[in-house]
């Protein structure tokens, strides 16, 4: 098998080697993953707006409410954190 050698003597990827069974099979496993993380974090953020919006807009809830803040404050709390993860997962 011959070397085939670019500007600055590195060595260039053959089609034959960038897609080899070993990076097939890592492709396959993680292209899923990925999905089903970015659909989990769209259902997150969707369903903690949702709640913001219902708890902090109805007339019928009371906002003051000890319980309604918490579920309020933890619904922050989750965008935070999904947030935090969504970014790094992107990059």
């Amino acid at each position: 098998m011959s070397m085939v050698t670019g500007p600055g003597g590195l060595e260039l990827v053959t089609r034959s080697q960038a897609w080899s069974p070993d990076v097939v099979q890592r492709i396959s496993t993680l292209v899923p993953l990925m999905i089903v993380t970015l659909l989990g974090n769209g259902v997150t953020l969707l369903g903690n707006v949702v709640i913001i919006v219902v708890l902090t807009c109805s007339r019928q809830h009371n906002v003051s409410s000890r319980v309604n803040i918490f579920i309020i404050n933890l619904a922050i709390g989750d965008l935070t954190v999904l947030t935090c993860t969504m970014t790094t997962e992107v990059s």
